[in-house]
């Protein structure tokens, strides 16, 4: 374990070329907290990136500081990969709400689980996994969140049940009929429910289908998250009547299209 001191806000000083990522992160400290300076414990062999107030002038903790995220969500449907054998074409899902978290554990239910499309929460909506974004930055974007700043290593797709309660909400449309609210359709129009595993199903990212391993949110910073579904990597497995998918995702910062330019807050 290595403990190291990132420069002083107003020392104005440049971190090593190697920590450049952790090392903006830290250099924006905690808004509104002049000649702040903060530091971080990394273990090479875990991975492992703590944080925390080195010394604050005034009184004030990098924890208390957010960042803004806006979510895109494309599909990859270059090739049918594992879903040749059932003639697939489009997966639908049905997302109430993207969230990302910080410790690498998962527990469902956790509370430090953190919303990053509160409109999703409020509207659900239907999306094709298989769909290209096709250039259109604004089609694939699913709304932004604030979040607290830090490093988040795991982010789950939350989804509507198929067996949706009076209560749900759900999307304005449904392209899955009286199978559900998630499903797979094939080339000749014939549609199968995806089989979920629990009451409050989702779709868990973990930090190896993300670049670099983790995901830093800055402090007063908004920061554009990229999720690619790939269709030609993911799998279709028969379960009775429905399939089961093992998707597989790739996450990166930035939009998918370059020309929408930088997320401001």
């Amino acid at each position: 374990m290595r403990l190291l001191t990132a420069a002083c806000q107003g020392a104005g000083k440049l971190f090593p070329r190697h920590l450049l990522t952790v090392g903006l992160l830290l250099s924006l400290g905690a808004p509104g907290c002049n000649n702040t300076c903060v530091g971080f414990a990394s273990n090479a062999s875990t991975g492992t990136i703590v944080i925390k107030v080195v010394d604050q002038k005034p009184a004030c903790t990098l924890s208390s500081a957010n960042g803004a995220v806006r979510v895109h969500l494309s599909g990859s449907g270059t090739g049918n990969g594992g879903f040749a054998r059932w003639g697939v074409q489009h997966i639908f899902v049905s997302i109430r709400g993207i969230e990302a978290r910080q410790d690498i554990v998962h527990a469902e239910g956790s509370p430090d689980w953190q919303e990053l499309t509160p409109e999703l929460v409020r509207q659900p909506r239907q999306i094709d996994l298989m769909a290209s974004a096709g250039g259109n930055c604004a089609s694939d974007s699913l709304g932004e969140g604030n979040v607290e700043a830090g490093v988040y290593r795991q982010i789950r797709l939350r989804l509507v049940p198929n067996q949706a309660g009076l209560s749900e909400l759900l999307p304005p449309d449904n392209a899955c009929g009286g199978v559900g609210w998630n499903c797979a359709v094939a080339a000749d129009g014939g549609i199968r429910p995806l089989a979920l595993d629990s009451a409050a199903p989702e779709l868990l990212i973990g930090a190896e289908a993300i670049a670099g391993g983790f995901v830093p949110v800055l402090p007063d910073t908004g920061t554009d998250l990229s999720i690619e579904f790939s269709a030609p990597l993911s799998l279709a497995l028969p379960a009775g009547s429905a399939l089961r998918l093992v998707p597989a995702f790739a996450v990166a910062l930035g939009s998918p299209c370059p020309s929408a330019g930088g997320f401001e807050p």
